[in-house]
């Protein structure tokens, strides 16, 4: 069973997306397990299926992608606290992932099977409506993320990063940060000694 404090915070951020009926919550509750993260590890793997999805209460997460066919791996998005951790779009269609997903140190998750989410899916019509919610908001967010790697300077983009979530600098490698942020190290490292 999950505390209290954890089902709480996962119900106020689903109704930030869509109002949900007071059956879909409890039976949500019971579906739900806590997985407390000490170090760092791998949830996901290229490849593999997605059999879970997860809400961040505490902590981050990384997805580790291989861009081009090349050996490099880059880190093309972090999930931060009360984030929804989807490996869209394999998890709703159980192909593939085409990304791996790495939790960081200290991180607290909620997690949820593929199976239970498609019982909720198949009672509570709010499911939907979630999805397609989730859907938009974090394909937004991928997209402005992306417009911003073509808009912005290094140092535009670090100062807005950092301002955004600074105890991440804390907790990632810098060498992930840099390659989510598209720059290059020596640009990284004279603006983590300017503004950290």
């Amino acid at each position: 069973m999950i505390s209290d404090l954890h089902y709480q915070s996962i119900i106020n951020r689903i109704n930030s997306f869509c109002e949900i009926s007071l059956a879909f919550s409890n039976a949500l509750r019971p579906m739900l397990k806590t997985y407390k993260f000490p170090n760092s590890e791998y949830i996901l793997r290229k490849g593999r299926r997605a059999k879970f999805a997860w809400f961040v209460v505490e902590g981050y997460l990384r997805e580790i992608t291989n861009s081009n066919g090349e050996s490099t791996m880059h880190t093309t998005w972090f999930w931060y606290p009360n984030d929804f951790v989807l490996a869209y779009p394999v998890f709703f269609n159980q192909k593939e992932a085409i990304s791996d997903i790495e939790v960081l140190p200290n991180t607290i998750l909620l997690e949820i099977s593929y199976e239970d989410f498609i019982t909720l899916k198949a009672l509570y019509p709010e499911v939907n409506r979630l999805v397609e919610e989730l859907k938009f908001y974090y394909d937004k967010a991928r997209l402005d993320h992306n417009e911003d790697l073509f808009n912005l300077s290094g140092k535009q983009k670090y100062q807005k990063f950092h301002s955004a979530h600074p105890a991440l600098f804390n907790v990632a490698k810098h060498k992930d940060i840099t390659s989510f942020l598209g720059m290059k190290d020596f640009s990284f490292r004279r603006y983590y000694s300017l503004f950290a």
